[in-house]
């Protein structure tokens, strides 16, 4: 259970969400979990624990992250992004189009990076500002991110009871409605950033990035910090490409998924517990039959297996024909 929560603010940018007490690591009890590290941590816990907890950002998080910037925290802009030039000066004081095939321009991003800042062309800016300018056209969108406190930080102590030890836990949600709000006040929302918003396609991608674990940790989180049940956990989910479509109406997850979600955050701190206790981090979880030091790995699982009987080959099959039969001659054994 959840004990000692409390909203330390709103507006809260990442970078300061993210910091760690001064000289503690992975593996330390000080260390605090998030949803982010509860999940890498749970999948491989000895690979978690030497991993270097670098920025691995891809083009599709930093563009959900950009557009919540412009959406919830535009005055973090500055803090957290900049937009490289249009031109560079070579080496002859010529001024010339801006391109990383420049050694010079290479040297400026990796500076800018080393700022803690993301670089963006301006032709990625602008498909920002168009994909909010949508967003803003949703009448459900704007009234959601117009009463809602945004980016509310909450930290707490997870008690585990096997172990006694408090691990330390934190959240940041995106947007948080008044109680008061005559449809919104049972909610917590989510801005989310997708290829596709298809709601058919939507558990599975819930499922795979394990959006009901944050679900159930934050609304966990949340109500202990507050004493507010909010029941009700939702996604305002953006295509990331034109003409960006905004699904309407918001998907929000059911009773049972968030759940779901929440047994899967307990085990993986009930786990987590045991290993800060016994320092020990193991591997993968076994999967295959263990034999000794080997684990068996059988193809009973594989969907073409099953639908074959085993049966399975690669190829097309040549169908056979038996040629004509040729005649004899001396030499020929005759039995």
């Amino acid at each position: 259970m959840f004990k000692n929560c409390k909203i330390v603010g709103s507006n809260v940018s990442y970078e300061t969400y993210s910091k760690q007490p001064d000289g503690v690591k992975r593996g330390h009890p000080k260390y605090v979990m998030s949803r982010g590290e509860l999940i890498e941590f749970a999948l491989c816990p000895s690979k978690w624990l030497v991993s270097l907890n670098e920025d691995d950002s891809t083009t599709a998080t930093n563009w959900g992250s950009l557009v919540d910037c412009l959406l919830t925290s535009p005055d973090q802009f500055d803090s957290l992004f900049i937009i490289c030039p249009e031109t560079y000066v070579n080496s002859n004081d010529k001024e010339m189009p801006w391109t990383l095939q420049s050694k010079t321009c290479r040297q400026w991003v990796a500076e800018k990076q080393q700022e803690g800042l993301t670089v963006l062309t301006s032709e990625v800016i602008a498909k920002a500002k168009s994909a909010v300018q949508v967003m803003r056209q949703n009448s459900d969108a704007v009234e959601l991110l117009k009463v809602s406190q945004k980016q509310v930080h909450v930290t707490g102590f997870w008690e585990d009871k096997t172990t006694g030890l408090n691990i330390p836990v934190r959240a940041l949600l995106d947007l948080v409605p008044p109680k008061e709000h005559p449809t919104m006040g049972k909610w917590l929302a989510d801005l989310k950033s997708a290829r596709n918003g298809d709601p058919e396609k939507w558990a599975r991608v819930v499922d795979d990035c394990g959006y009901d674990v944050q679900a159930a940790l934050y609304s966990d989180m949340y109500k202990s910090a507050t004493g507010e049940d909010r029941t009700d956990w939702c996604f305002l989910v953006q295509e990331n490409k034109p003409p960006f479509h905004v699904v309407k109406p918001m998907p929000a997850m059911s009773a049972e998924f968030i759940e779901y979600g929440r047994r899967k955050y307990q085990s993986a701190l009930d786990y987590y517990a045991q290993c800060l206790k016994m320092s020990e981090w193991p591997s993968y979880q076994v999967y295959g039959l263990k034999v000794g030091a080997l684990q068996l790995i059988g193809p009973e699982d594989l969907w073409t297996y099953r639908k074959s009987a085993g049966l399975a080959s690669f190829g097309s099959k040549i169908a056979y024909e038996a040629g004509p039969a040729e005649s004899q001659t001396e030499g020929d054994i005759i039995p």
